[in-house]
């Protein structure tokens, strides 16, 4: 049976029925306009709307007196969105589109739904506040069920998304600034991240009952490999015992989120933990290094582990970890430490597989506090010592 498809109005704001005609209400540039149709013809009454709107963009613009760049003039939002898509997404790791797809589905609600699609050039820097004063209150998804607001985090991942989208309307000619490069990023701070101690980080990796689970645990906390775009993909190849490295690919099949591959070394106890992980299920017939030992759900045995979240969260209740800690800070713990021993900032970005070495710099202040609690705890060991 065919579905019907639902039709996108072509008006922008909101057309009501009334006894004496229609009420056409809309909002530009915060402000909302009324205006009554008196006609019973839904259709003159739409003409009206559409006309008027057009109206009211064209004052606009004549206010602002801006230069239009050339070719800007037939670009709507819509189509610059849809070039987006097609341009950029591709090349972009699958965990990075998902978050881009969120970003511009939410963008089109706005400016399409809201805002009557209007021309790219003709987006300034206060609509893009307006978007994110709007994003901040309207959660979706999985956000939609909670009472709170958007946390800063959330918000500064679209403006990054909406900035690097009209950069590339730079590129092909559509405008001849970035608006979203006028407002500032949101402050505030997200969630801090869970710096494991040694003794929770082994009572970690001691309350899982699963192998495989407890060498994924210790190849993120030992290698700072990122957890669902890297370690999962790992191959029985990219893992080379004998000079103790790990290699990270990058190529058609998966790309890497800074789409680049690179080396990693192992420490002693993620080696030996690899060769008892070698020893136990490198010949099952799977070419994955994490893979299903047995048939699960959907999941054929041999095929690739989708996800080892719960279980590493499961792990983590068990060792009474706090319940705010994310398996991603595990990757957090290994870059605190290797700065906290006097590692290099160049020698961890590499290692981590940062684009910006300004990304590595962000975990010195929780290396430094990471020291400081060292210092205490071997304070409190030496206080003990002296007492008995």
């Amino acid at each position: 049976m065919r579905t019907k498809r639902k039709v996108r109005k072509r008006y922008a704001g909101n057309l009501e029925r009334l006894a004496t005609g229609y009420r056409w209400r809309v909002m530009l540039d915060g402000k909302v306009y009324r205006f009554m149709v008196p006609t019973d013809d839904r259709d003159r009454a739409e003409d009206f709307a559409v006309e008027k709107y057009a109206e009211l963009r064209r004052k606009r613009r004549e206010s602002r007196r801006r230069p239009r760049s050339a070719g800007s003039d037939f670009l709507p939002f819509s189509a610059l969105v849809a070039r987006f898509r097609e341009d950029r997404l591709p090349v972009l790791a699958k965990g990075t589109q998902k978050s881009y797809r969120h970003v511009l589905d939410a963008a089109e609600e706005y400016f399409i739904d809201l805002r009557g699609d209007p021309t790219v050039d003709d987006i300034a820097a206060a609509d893009i506040a307006e978007y994110l004063s709007w994003r901040r209150s309207r959660p979706r998804g999985h956000h939609a069920k909670r009472a709170a607001p958007l946390d800063p985090k959330t918000l500064r991942k679209h403006r990054a998304v909406l900035s690097a989208m009209f950069d590339h309307a730079k590129v092909i000619g559509a405008v001849s600034h970035n608006p979203v490069a006028d407002v500032p990023a949101t402050t505030g701070d997200g969630r801090d991240p869970v710096i494991l101690s040694s003794a929770q980080y082994d009572a970690l990796v001691a309350a899982c009952t699963d192998p495989m689970v407890r060498t994924y645990i210790l190849v993120l906390g030992e290698s700072g490999a990122r957890s669902e775009s890297e370690v999962r993909w790992l191959r029985w190849e990219d893992v080379d015992l004998e000079n103790s490295r790990i290699n990270i690919r990058s190529d058609r099949e998966h790309r890497t989120k800074a789409g680049r591959g690179r080396r990693v070394p192992m420490t002693a106890r993620l080696r030996d933990a690899m060769r008892a992980h070698f020893a136990a299920y490198r010949f099952a017939g799977s070419p994955w290094l994490f893979h299903h030992v047995r048939r699960a759900g959907h999941a054929e045995r041999g095929e690739r582990i989708r996800s080892l979240r719960r279980a590493v969260e499961g792990a983590a209740s068990r060792a009474k970890l706090p319940a705010t800690f994310r398996q991603h800070d595990l990757r957090h713990r290994r870059a605190t430490k290797w700065l906290a021993e006097g590692a290099s900032v160049v020698h961890v970005k590499e290692a981590l597989g940062h684009a910006d070495i300004a990304t590595t710099m962000g975990y010195t202040h929780l290396a430094d506090q990471h020291v400081d609690a060292l210092l205490e705890h071997e304070d409190r060991r030496r206080g003990k010592s002296v007492a008995n």
